[in-house]
């Protein structure tokens, strides 16, 4: 089985990385409430058979499962998830929760529905904020370290690197696949820990807070592995989730290249540690280093104050199923739905 986290908030709003395109039949869930989706993918997995692919949200909830050896795939399409019917009832088909409702009775929470789903989404705008205030905080931080970092060594060390234990091109490109590596969850910051645990024997750990040597480093390894035609796992960083990623893994190197921040322990045995500082031209002055410090608490403060936000969500998400619940008929839904997945 597979496990990757595919969905999470970020400082563009809530994102959801696109899956490579499965043939076969399409479930695709709609409605509240949200448990009884999750007990629908649950059951999926339950009766897949040994090839089984799941996808994550960041705080762990199930959004996809894929049955290759079926040909079916179940997967939540309700908001903040994004899922749409292609061919309507050919090779997908929407699955509405609402039909298994008592409407008449439910239209007297239609205020109370209305004004969660609005808390919800304030609280999605308040979590963008954090993270993009954030992710300032950090452009600044690695704008200040790119005047007294030097490009020249940066290149050096990727070429020297990749030459010692890498593979020479052989005209192939490797496909590049990403995912989150690190993500919010209402308990604090989730990372990709098992990700590294699992893919890789060989892990490089740079501690690099603002990313002005990592970047550089994970950017290139990542050409020169693609252009060796060797397929890339890149973990997007939630604060830019369209620029370089924050972790990179080489499953066929076994090979992990994990971005540290400073003072921060790794749980994976490590290979090799390099931190940035060995490609600086001088030391920061004191003035840049009261800056950097206080820059890293306003982050982690930021940063806590973001989880927050996602655990209010996931609290007002759990209201909204307890409005919902009374009027939803679970066992004529998870009958039908076992009944179609039979079919399958």
């Amino acid at each position: 089985m597979e496990h990757f986290c595919k969905s999470a908030y970020t400082a563009d709003g809530f994102l959801q990385l696109p899956s490579a395109p499965k043939n076969g039949f399409t479930l695709i869930l709609k409605g509240y409430p949200s448990g009884v989706r999750q007990t629908i993918l649950e059951r999926a997995r339950d009766a897949a058979e040994e090839d089984c692919e799941l996808r994550y949200d960041a705080c762990g909830g199930l959004t996809m499962v894929t049955d290759t050896a079926r040909g079916l795939c179940v997967l939540d399409g309700t908001y903040p998830c994004a899922g749409d019917a292609q061919t309507y009832g050919v090779t997908d088909r929407l699955f509405d929760l609402s039909a298994f409702l008592h409407g008449g009775d439910l239209r007297d929470q239609a205020q109370r529905v209305r004004t969660l789903l609005e808390e919800i989404r304030r609280e999605e705008r308040r979590c963008a904020g954090y993270l993009q205030t954030c992710a300032g905080i950090l452009g600044a931080g690695k704008r200040i370290a790119a005047e007294y970092t030097d490009a020249a060594k940066l290149n050096r060390f990727c070429a020297s690197f990749w030459k010692k234990h890498g593979q020479p091109p052989c005209g192939r490109i490797g496909t590049l696949h990403t995912v989150f590596g690190t993500a919010l969850k209402g308990s604090g910051i989730g990372r990709c820990d098992r990700l590294f645990g699992t893919l890789c024997d060989d892990i490089l750990v740079i501690r690099d807070w603002a990313g002005n040597a990592a970047d550089p480093i994970i950017e290139k390894l990542g050409l020169y592995a693609r252009s060796s035609g060797l397929d890339v796992l890149a973990c997007a960083d939630i604060l830019r989730p369209s620029q370089t990623p924050e972790h990179l893994l080489i499953p066929a190197m076994r090979l992990g290249i994990y971005r540290g921040r400073d003072g921060e322990r790794t749980p994976f045995p490590v290979c090799r540690r390099i931190r940035a500082k060995r490609f600086l031209t001088r030391e920061p002055t004191e003035q840049e280093r009261h800056r950097a410090s206080f820059s890293k608490k306003a982050y982690a403060e930021l940063l806590t104050e973001a989880s927050r936000s996602v655990r209010r969500i996931l609290d007002l998400r759990h209201a909204l199923d307890l409005v919902y619940l009374p009027y939803f008929d679970s066992a004529a839904c998870l009958a039908a739905v076992d009944n179609l997945i039979k079919k399958c």
